[in-house]
């Protein structure tokens, strides 16, 4: 307990004379000088981040640049598409190709396993 009494007793003897001779090289206005120029470094960087996040550019209103788009495309709108169009149906099961890739697949795994347990 002495010991650490000691210790700490000589840490704020040598944290005084350190604060001394800060405050000797420096002065009340110089302390201030810096942090206003650390405060005009900040709000430039946050300028510049803003910049590169995109959240200090101009926001458009995307009606008006569809509207913009089409003139410059000479498009009036989307044609119409006549109702009485048939469309084909939408296969609803697995095609030729499609089923003999998946068996390849499956049959390279099979293979794959196989090397490993052996």
């Amino acid at each position: 307990a002495v010991v650490s009494t000691q210790s700490t007793g000589e840490g704020l003897k040598s944290g005084n004379e350190a604060l001394k001779e800060l405050n000797a090289i420096m002065s009340l206005d110089d302390v201030e000088k810096i942090l206003g120029d650390t405060e005009d470094a900040v709000a430039y960087q946050r300028e510049i981040d803003d910049m590169l996040t995109g959240t200090s550019l101009v926001t458009f209103d995307e009606g008006e640049l569809e509207e913009e788009l089409e003139g410059l495309l000479g498009v009036e709108g989307l044609p119409d598409v006549p109702s009485d169009v048939l469309l084909p149906e939408a296969p609803d099961h697995e095609l030729e190709g499609e089923r003999k890739e998946r068996e390849r697949k499956e049959e390279e795994r099979k293979e794959a396993r196989t090397m490993v347990a052996a």
